[in-house]
């Protein structure tokens, strides 16, 4: 019975720490495609860790993460919608 008991306390205690994943900053550029570059956050609302994702017709990459210095992701995500720009792509931040 206290093997239960506690087996059921771990369930619950492990379900109510879960992290909670959110989008942050996202931007879309087009140009001869749409792609879209955004900073997920893993612990939101907490910005680390944070990824940086990558979105273009066919795939989808990770490309730069933080575990410790908040605003990485954040700058790493706007400087490449810039590099985006100066391919010729046309880049907007949309409004969550």
């Amino acid at each position: 019975m206290k093997q239960l008991l506690l087996c059921g306390l771990f369930i619950t205690l492990g379900s109510s720490v879960q992290a909670q994943e959110s989008i942050g900053e996202r931007y879309q550029c087009k140009g001869p495609d749409t792609r879209q570059i955004f900073v997920r956050y893993f612990n939101s609302p907490a910005k680390v860790p944070c990824e940086v994702v990558y979105e273009k017709p066919q795939e989808t990459k990770s490309l730069w993460n933080a575990r410790h210095e908040v605003g990485y992701c954040e700058a790493k995500a706007a400087a490449f919608v810039v590099k985006h720009q100066g391919w010729g792509y046309t880049c907007q931040k949309i409004s969550e």
